[in-house]
């Protein structure tokens, strides 16, 4: 990802959104990926826009010693609790600072399988990108990218629409549709879409407002917005009335799981 990249990218509240999901959220969506995955031991996985490292980690202990898994980011922070994680574990990860915009670094054929999780929709040029992931590929290898659905977390746009009368732009999950998975299509064979669904239920309005303003859409809805406090005292409002309605608020996150495999296509 590069600075003139247009899709938003920030990593400033990872850290943050994952610590909400893992508490608050139904299922475990590292779960959904690795069963779509169907890694085995001795196989080799690279993680494009691994972060933090917690799907190479995992990944890492079901394919064992004999395998390897290696994990790029643009993140040196990220990277950077990401090899502490490897090290408390004594899994074998490899990470590696890298701009996925850019061609990767390995040879032809290297892996058994490819991951990339929410962070495909950033890049600039994603039939380049993908184009590197299929060349890094075994014959036979798999593909697994997942992103967002035009229909994830609606009630939480909803509720910002309802407190502020504006539509909500969704740039990153209508890129996800009308151009990924038409890449993903024209380059790779057998490909299957997946939805998995996540509900997030909230307890109470204080902790909705507070995932709320570690998310993307936060950050661009209110970015230089004058009247920043008024909107979120209205969405506070709003988030109120339906969990006095509801016991809780709950936010269903819908999102993409495509799975693909080389061969057959040029």
């Amino acid at each position: 990802m590069t600075d003139t990249n247009p899709w938003g990218y920030t990593e400033t509240t990872l850290a943050e959104r994952i610590a909400v999901h893992d508490r608050f959220a139904r299922y475990e969506i590292n779960d959904w990926i690795l069963a779509r995955l169907g890694l085995r031991p001795g196989e080799k996985i690279l993680d494009i826009g691994c972060g933090n490292g917690k799907q190479a980690l995992l990944f890492s202990r079901v394919v064992g010693g004999t395998g390897e898994v290696y994990g790029i980011d643009v993140s040196e922070d990220l990277l950077r609790e990401a090899e502490q994680e490897a090290g408390k574990a004594r899994v074998p990860a490899r990470f590696i600072r890298h701009d996925a915009d850019l061609p990767l670094p390995f040879p032809d054929g290297y892996f058994d399988a490819v991951s990339c999780c929410f962070s495909i929709y950033y890049y600039a040029d994603v039939m380049k990108s993908l184009g590197e992931m299929r060349r890094v590929l075994r014959d036979g290898g798999r593909i697994f990218v997942a992103g967002p659905t035009v229909e994830n977390a609606r009630e939480m746009l909803s509720v910002y629409e309802d407190a502020t009368g504006s539509r909500v732009a969704q740039k990153r999950e209508e890129r996800m549709r009308d151009e990924i998975i038409p890449a993903i299509r024209s380059l790779f064979s057998d490909v299957t879409v997946e939805v998995f669904e996540n509900p997030v239920g909230f307890p109470d309005s204080e902790s909705f407002l507070g995932y709320f303003s570690t998310t993307l859409y936060c950050k661009e809805l209110l970015k230089e917005t004058p009247d920043r406090k008024e909107r979120l005292d209205r969405v506070k409002e709003i988030s109120d009335g339906i969990v006095a309605r509801r016991g809780t608020f709950t936010v269903t996150k819908r999102v993409y799981g495509i799975l693909g495999r080389k061969g057959g296509k040029r």
